[in-house]
């Protein structure tokens, strides 16, 4: 026996199956209009752009989390099993995907990379790790500057989900399971800050995709 990802598309009010990938069932990813998916298995990130094959990514440990731009040519995935908090963050050009940057966190007390997150328009990323400062957590928020992905603002909060909005402007922080809640964050400017604190009810991973 395999394991395999199902893969359905909308047409009105009717879903249809328009792909089967073999693989183990790790991190799925989609674009906003669905031509790019990326999926890992273990290490490896498969992206496919309609379809179609478009190589593979390999990573030194099992991969944590997969966010991509809305126009799908830009990917930020976390490594668990490089033994502390790294992000990368490569870039399709011409079909052909390569290592843009490799973010290493600031001010890190221990941990690894559980989930990522990017804005979709490409300009916002997060990393975050459950295991920062001492089991509390933290989150980590890049923004592009035209050259450089720069680290904006570090977050102390229970970090073990993310998702991002498409401006890049609003960012939920999902705690761990234990604690069963989320903290929204709001950036103004360059500052980001608490909007929502401790909302009670959701665990588990966030769908990665915010209006």
């Amino acid at each position: 026996s395999f394991d395999v990802i199902y893969r359905y598309r909308r047409s009105g009010n009717s879903w249809t199956g328009d792909g089967i990938y073999p693989s183990s069932v790790g991190k799925i990813a989609f674009n906003i209009d669905g031509s790019t998916f990326v999926h890992s298995n273990g290490n490896i990130l498969y992206p496919y752009l309609n379809s179609v094959s478009q190589g593979a990514i390999h990573l030194t440990g099992p991969a944590s989390g997969i966010g991509l731009s809305n126009t799908g040519d830009i990917l930020i995935t976390g490594d668990s099993g490089f033994g502390s908090p790294v992000g990368y963050v490569y870039l399709r050009t011409a079909g052909v995907w390569a290592l843009q940057q490799t973010l290493t966190p600031s001010v890190f007390v221990g941990g690894y990379i559980d989930s990522v997150a990017m804005s979709g328009n490409g300009l916002y990323l997060a990393i975050s790790s459950s295991t920062d400062n001492g089991g509390v957590g933290a989150t980590w928020i890049y923004n592009w500057t035209g050259a450089t992905w720069n680290e904006q603002q570090k977050i102390v909060v229970a970090s073990s989900s993310l998702a991002m909005n498409i401006a890049g402007d609003t960012i939920v922080i999902g705690g761990s399971a234990g604690a069963g809640k989320i903290d929204v964050y709001k950036r103004s400017g360059v500052s980001w800050s608490i909007e929502l604190a401790n909302y009670v009810g959701l665990t588990g991973d966030i769908v990665n995709d915010l209006a």
